[in-house]
């Protein structure tokens, strides 16, 4: 299964760990990069899905308040 994932600049501390801890879980991980915003993080996860380079997706932001 492939995850997509993108972050925010707020988020971007957390990126690498994610990544690894969904790699070390046995998922293949999309890392689509740093966005401007969270709206423009949750486009991309949203476009590779519907695109179906992806199952599923996370965002992560700095806040925690989610998308």
């Amino acid at each position: 299964m492939t995850t997509a994932v993108a972050v925010d600049p707020a988020g971007g501390p957390l990126r690498d760990a994610g990544l690894s801890a969904l790699a070390d879980g046995g998922h293949d991980v999309l890392a689509l990069g740093d966005a401007d915003d969270y709206p423009q993080s949750a486009r991309t996860v949203a476009a590779a899905i519907l695109d179906r380079q992806a199952e599923r997706g996370v965002l992560v932001c700095g806040s925690g308040a989610g998308v």
